[in-house]
This record gives structure tokens, C-alpha cells and sequence, in this order.
């Protein structure tokens, strides 16, 4: 009797609990402004932006053509003719060697050459002497006139200016050599402007000896 008697009390209670359950959703559906508060929304026109990112980075900054321009050959600096600063123009001239040195050494030179070519000379004539005196002494010798010692000498003496004639030839080479080098030297005395620019810094002045190479 007692069991039967909190049954039905439970079923009771669990009716009640789904009523009220059922009230408040009926009052909800009701007033679903009650349920959810309103909010205020704010609204925008829509705008295409650009948006650039900033980088930060460390570096050194150079010009895109830079060039420390020299001297060919080495000597004592005459003039430079410009200055810091200064805008120049291709073709330019910018600093010049003392010429006295370099066209003295340019003469020098080509008097070498012009004796060398006197010594070709005389070589080849002195060889056509000792083939001519060996002929005649080969002739002697088989016509029984002329000794075997008279014949050796003049084969010596036929060798002999073969030697020198070959040796002329290559001093006259070399003179030539020394003409070119003192022409390009000569050539070379002078700094010109490769293209259109500024001049960044001096590093030798008037009157400075420099050698080939050294940046000016």
C-alpha cells in the first residue's frame, strides 16, 4: 500500500514538472522578443583598400655602375683635372702622366728598332760575304789551290754569320717589342672618362708617382 502510494505521488510530481515546462515555451512562442534580446547592428558601405606591407631591412647602398679608374702604366701624375663632385662626360679627359719620362723612353725605343734593322742589314751582307768566300775556297780547295785549313775557315766563318744574321733578327724582334711597350705606354698616359658620371673621391694628387694600376 505504502509503494503504491509514492508511485502515484511521483507520477504526480512529473505531471506538474511538464506543465510548467509546456507554460513557459507556450509564453515564449508567444513573446520571442521576451526570449531574445534585440541588438543594434551598425552597417557600412564596402571599400577596396591597398594594403602595402612595410619591411625593414639593413643593407649598403651603391651606385649601380661604379669604377676606380688607373693608370695603364706607372709614372708621376701631372695633372687631374677635376674634382669631387664634378660631373664628367665619356671620353673625358680626367688626369694625365708626366709626358717627359714616357716620350723619352718612346725615342729611345725607336732608335733601338732602327739600329736593330741597321744590324739585320749588315748581318745579311756579311753572310752573303762568307757564302761567297766559301764557294770560292770549296772551289780551291777541289782544284788542290786551296788548303783544308783554308776551307774549314771559311766554313766557320759561314756559320759564323748565319749565327749573327739569326741573332740581328731576334734584337731587331725584341726593339719591336720596346716600341710597342713604350707606345702603349705612351698611349696610356692619360685618364679618360668610360661614361657619363660623377667623381666620388680623389686618391692620388698632382705631382704623386703611381704605379700601373694604382687607383687615382
Amino acid at each position: 500500500m505504502t509503494i503504491q502510494l509514492k508511485l502515484i505521488a511521483l507520477i504526480v510530481a512529473l505531471a506538474i514538472g511538464l506543465a510548467a515546462c509546456s507554460n513557459n515555451a507556450s509564453e515564449n512562442d508567444k513573446n520571442p522578443s521576451a526570449a531574445v534580446p534585440a541588438r543594434t547592428v551598425e552597417t557600412a558601405d564596402v571599400e577596396v583598400v591597398q594594403h602595402r606591407e612595410v619591411i625593414f631591412a639593413s643593407g649598403k647602398l651603391s651606385l649601380e655602375q661604379e669604377a676606380r679608374l688607373s693608370f695603364k702604366t706607372g709614372g708621376i701624375i701631372k695633372r687631374i683635372f677635376v674634382d669631387e663632385g664634378q660631373s664628367v662626360r665619356q671620353g673625358q679627359v680626367l688626369a694625365e702622366l708626366a709626358l717627359e719620362e714616357i716620350s723619352a723612353q718612346t725615342q729611345q725605343a725607336r732608335l733601338g728598332q732602327q739600329q736593330a734593322e741597321i744590324n739585320v742589314e749588315n748581318a745579311k751582307l756579311a753572310l752573303r760575304l762568307a757564302e761567297r768566300d766559301y764557294q770560292n775556297a770549296s772551289g780551291l780547295y777541289q782544284d788542290s789551290v786551296a788548303t783544308l785549313e783554308q776551307l774549314q775557315n771559311a766554313e766557320v766563318q759561314l756559320d759564323n754569320a748565319r749565327n749573327q744574321l739569326e741573332a740581328a733578327r731576334k734584337g731587331m724582334a725584341m726593339q719591336g717589342e720596346q716600341v710597342e711597350v713604350a707606345s702603349f705606354n705612351l698611349r696610356y698616359s692619360k685618364i679618360t672618362a668610360p661614361s657619363n658620371g660623377t667623381i666620388l673621391k680623389k686618391l692620388a694628387e698632382s705631382n704623386e708617382l703611381v704605379g700601373p694600376g694604382t687607383p687615382v
